[in-house]
């Protein structure tokens, strides 16, 4: 028996949001892994253009008005996502994922999420709400039955000591 939650559903039992004007990396808000969400209301009507975030790292999923547009990753500088912003404006949602450090070489300092800007066009966009999500404690989540349409989720599975993962269906199919 499989029990799920949403993430998006969650964050408020997952983290408290901190309001920054820039977009911030994890290590700057006492984070070292897991997962950064940033959150930013749009102003429109905005015609479409190319959403740029200047060294993502190391994968983000991206959402606008709650439905997923793409992903970008560290490794894969061609990848592009091309918005346009209805008049009423609209939700854009970035969650990025921590996948392990470089620990050698001029790469020690390898920060993780989105390290220098969110750009719409060439416009910076500034005004985040965001949530670090370390994910050290599950333990208060709300699990129930058929959440599946939901693209980022967690699955409780029914074992002796339970666990819990994020399932990324928009990477995994």
């Amino acid at each position: 028996m499989t029990e799920q939650v949403s993430l998006f559903d969650s964050l408020e039992r997952l983290s408290s949001p901190q309001t920054r004007t820039c977009p911030e990396p994890m290590e700057m808000l006492g984070q070292d892994f897991g997962f950064i969400l940033y959150s930013k209301r749009i102003s429109g009507p905005r015609e479409e253009n190319e959403l740029v975030l200047q060294e993502v790292r190391d994968r983000a999923l991206v959402f606008f008005e709650g439905v997923f547009q793409g992903v970008i990753e560290r490794a894969d500088k061609e990848k592009r996502i091309r918005l346009s912003v209805p008049a009423d404006g609209g939700e854009l949602r970035i969650l990025v994922e921590n996948m392990g450090r470089t620990n050698f070489g001029p790469y020690l300092s390898d920060r993780k999420g989105v390290t220098e800007g969110i750009r719409f066009g060439n416009q910076y966009l500034y005004g985040w709400t965001i949530h670090t999500l370390p994910l050290k404690d599950l333990g208060g989540l709300a699990y129930g039955k058929n959440v599946r349409e939901q693209l980022v989720l967690f699955e409780l599975h029914g074992f002796e000591n339970p666990v819990a993962q994020l399932v990324d269906e928009a990477i995994l199919g």
